[in-house]
């Protein structure tokens, strides 16, 4: 029933585990660190269909997608969500679990099965052009 716009904090923790429902409407994201914390906080999510987030959510499942400027669709997936607990709770469940996807040592893990393999390959590649001066590079 309340909405708290409440700026900067360093509690992010302690207030996502307090919601409900996460918004973010935004115009741009690389990887958005936010969203992914809300999504290990079991929160179902209303968010821009931008890039970022759409790597992320997955329409439905995990939240719902609209528009960075479709203000009656953040409101309808606010609502939906409102009204839903059970919704609400299959979301946020959906979200913890593919976060997880990007858990540091999953990402860690997954960075040294491509290119622990070919650190042979780079280390002959550079004895090889070691010596080359840099106009034949």
């Amino acid at each position: 029933n309340n909405v708290h716009m409440l700026g900067f904090c360093t509690n992010v923790g302690e207030i996502l585990k307090a919601s409900d429902i996460f918004c973010f409407p935004s115009y741009q994201e690389g990887l958005p660190v936010a969203l992914m914390e809300a999504m290990a906080a079991s929160l179902p999510v209303v968010v821009s269909n931008i890039r970022g987030n759409t790597d992320l959510i997955i329409p439905d499942k995990g939240g719902f997608l609209y528009s960075p400027n479709d203000i009656n669709g953040f409101a309808c997936g606010i609502q939906k969500l409102a009204q839903n607990p059970q919704l609400r709770h299959n979301m946020g469940e959906y979200n913890r679990e593919s976060v997880k996807a990007y858990d540091i040592n999953v990402v860690k893990d997954k960075f040294e099965e491509v290119y622990f393999p070919h650190q042979n390959e780079i280390s002959n590649e550079e004895k090889s052009t070691k010596d080359l001066p840099i106009s034949k590079l």
